[in-house]
């Protein structure tokens, strides 16, 4: 038998909890059904891979991918547009060299009270010690966006890393635990 709070539940607060389970049980399915997606937007999700562009660049041994996501909206955020995704991948070292976003269309986010006009963003990997993965060194962004429908402001940013250093671990540092805290007298001096 169960107890709740070390007493046996009354035959009434069996029943609140049978209907409560009862409508949560009823409502799955229609969650189910919710989250599941139409066959034809899977299917063009599906195929976004088998639409993957490939070309030689101009660099030797490098690769350039492209593919493009497709529009996606989140409630009460806003849309997002197309986008062009581009990687470069150095194919003697599989490693990606630079990815590449461009959306292909205006954002319009919360309820077009902000509006990304146009964004392009790309992102230069270097190799700094072959057991590692390749690390960003040099990352660019231009964006044109408008809020409340005034006037346009185009950003644009560059940052370069460098100065990649090689760092002990946090847990293997050494570690010193002040004991109990108290409190110094301080006797100025005496003349």
């Amino acid at each position: 038998m169960l107890r709740l709070n070390g007493a046996e539940p009354s035959e009434s607060t069996q029943a609140d909890y049978r209907r409560a389970k009862l409508r949560t049980w009823q409502k799955q399915p229609d969650r189910a059904a919710q989250r599941k997606r139409p066959p034809a937007e899977l299917t063009r999700s599906d195929a976004l891979y088998a639409e993957l562009e490939t070309e030689a660049t101009t660099v030797p041994g490098a690769v350039s991918y492209h593919f493009v996501r497709e529009t996606m909206h989140w409630t009460l955020v806003g849309d997002l547009p197309r986008q062009r995704e581009t990687y470069v991948v150095n194919t003697a070292a599989p490693v990606v060299q630079r990815h590449e976003t461009v959306y292909l269309g205006p954002a319009r986010i919360l309820g077009g009270s902000f509006t990304v006009e146009s964004f392009e963003q790309a992102t230069d990997y270097g190799v700094i010690d072959p057991a590692l993965p390749p690390f960003p060194v040099k990352t660019t962004a231009h964006s044109r966006y408008r809020k409340l429908g005034g006037p346009a402001h185009e950003e644009s940013v560059e940052k370069t890393y460098a100065d990649y250093r090689r760092v002990t671990c946090y847990d293997d540092r050494f570690q010193a635990i002040p004991g109990e805290l108290r409190p110094i007298d301080i006797v100025p001096d005496q003349p």
